[in-house]
């Protein structure tokens, strides 16, 4: 991992928001003058759009017209991520670098196809998986360098989707629909939104967003998206761009809630990528954090949130409140296997009891409090085509419980391609934890009543095939491969 951790950058704005209606121009990044570019939602797009256009003359350049040496021909590019055989390189996922790194990678890649294609007015478009279940149908045809067709001798590669393809309703509503997106976005912690604290490459935890829509995504357009070199597959990108979309939403209905004051965060510094010429160049996480400095802004906004301060108040990196892993000595709870699914009891001392009561009524006094559950070292399976479905306080324990069961926390699933081929990974690991916010379920089970002591908090994690009766290669494992070790709970407090 080539991402290395400086000192604090001094910035006098400390303003974040991705979808800024500023004037037309800002001083973006390298202190450059210039107009704010529109990233717009593809399906409004056709093949004749200036944007599409752009876009498919500057790949077809990448593909076909630049040399070997150079950074920005588009095997280079992909490789910036990962590798078809060996996993990722320098990408981060499982930890708190994993949009502002992803946000580096688009802004340089924009770049790029700008210079490429003639077009300075170029913005990357964004596919919006949350309303369009088929990949966008400009992305397909002979011969059109935004397709990604099967190459000889390489079995794996390619797209498993066809045009007619379509994200079945039980994933739509598991994992990628307006509801779900819209329990991401009301997630009012940013680790657990996004993914937990750690130094660059490690994977401490995948946040709701990354182990939910995005890794589902990844895994669901098949062939060279689940590997390393996703990016290899044009629909890479406005993926990407629909991520890092919701990044910018979110921002906007939690505006103080970033770790922005956090050096260890905004202070690191990434020196993957190459700039419009293909000269090596650097971003730092601070520069990321507010999308007009980058030079474009999404269309369409959300309705208007009042705005931020233009300086955040001073404060320290805060531990969360309350539980953390547990409690002090408490060690988190291992799983019993019974009926096919994982259950894992845990009892929380009185105070516990208390904490979770508060926050489960959920007055104004701890609307930015929730209850975190840590599903810790799952081992992470050769075929990644496995759901897991978290339930908490379930009255049954069986393997078929719907997502209609007001127990029912969320459904994961798997993108970590440095395993699926056997590798160890650019930082050795072999497994990955979730976090995931519990409170919404516990407040479904327990709005009209507190829980009593003793009551324990269970736990139940089903796995199941992600592409059953279907011809794609799915997992038929047993619950055990893929079952957390370890159940933690932390309450937490949102900046």
């Amino acid at each position: 991992m080539e991402a290395t951790r400086r000192g604090f950058l001094r910035v006098t704005t400390g303003a974040i928001s991705g979808l800024s209606l500023a004037g037309p121009t800002t001083r973006a990044l390298g202190g450059v003058q210039q107009r704010i570019r529109q990233r717009k939602d593809v399906s409004q797009l056709n093949s004749s759009s200036p944007d599409i256009v752009a876009l498919t003359t500057a790949v077809g350049k990448m593909k076909a017209g630049l040399g070997d040496g150079d950074r920005r021909n588009w095997e280079a590019q992909a490789q910036i991520h990962g590798t078809f055989t060996g996993g990722f390189t320098h990408c981060q996922h499982g930890n708190w670098y994993f949009l502002p790194w992803h946000r580096g990678y688009l802004y340089f890649f924009e770049e790029i196809v700008r210079q490429l294609s003639g077009d300075e007015d170029f913005a990357l478009p964004y596919w919006d998986w949350s309303k369009d279940f088929k990949l966008p149908a400009t992305f397909w045809g002979n011969g059109n360098p935004l397709n990604d067709p099967a190459r000889p001798g390489q079995p794996d590669s390619g797209r498993a989707v066809n045009q007619n393809s379509e994200i079945l309703p039980r994933d739509q509503a598991r994992f990628v629909n307006k509801s779900v997106i819209s329990t991401i976005l009301n997630q009012p912690d940013f680790e657990t939104f996004a993914g937990v604290q750690a130094n660059p490459g490690v994977m401490a935890g995948a946040g709701e967003l990354e182990q939910t829509p995005h890794n589902f995504i990844h895994r669901w357009v098949g062939g060279d998206m689940v590997t390393g070199e996703s990016p290899f597959d044009p629909i890479f990108w406005l993926h990407h761009c629909s991520v890092d979309r919701l990044w910018t939403e979110w921002v906007r209905k939690h505006p103080t809630s970033m770790p922005e004051n956090d050096p260890a965060w905004t202070g690191t510094v990434f020196n993957d990528f190459c700039d419009r010429a293909g000269n090596p160049t650097t971003i730092s996480v601070q520069q990321t954090l507010k999308t007009t400095d980058l030079g474009y802004q999404y269309a369409l906004p959300a309705s208007p949130v009042n705005s931020r301060p233009a300086t955040a108040p001073a404060r320290a990196l805060e531990k969360s409140q309350g539980l953390r892993s547990v409690s002090p000595g408490q060690p988190g709870v291992g799983p019993e296997f019974r009926n096919g699914v994982a259950v894992y009891n845990y009892t929380p001392p009185g105070n516990q009891f208390e904490q979770f009561n508060q926050i489960i009524d959920n007055g104004i006094e701890v609307r930015k409090k929730i209850v975190r559950m840590r599903l810790q070292g799952i081992k992470i399976p050769s075929n990644q085509n496995v759901a897991l479905q978290v339930h908490i306080n379930c009255l049954l324990e069986k393997p078929d419980l719907p997502i209609t069961d007001p127990s029912y926390v969320r459904s994961s699933t798997f993108f970590y391609p440095h395993i699926a081929k056997g590798q160890a990974g650019n930082a050795g690991h072999d497994t990955i934890s979730f976090v995931m916010n519990v409170k919404p379920a516990l407040g479904r089970l327990y709005g009209d009543r507190p829980l009593t002591s003793g009551e324990p908090l269970k736990v139940v994690v089903i796995a199941e095939p992600l592409f059953p009766n279907t011809d794609r290669a799915s997992w038929r494992g047993e619950v055990q491969e893929v079952s957390p070790e370890r159940v933690y709970f932390e309450t937490v407090e949102a900046r």
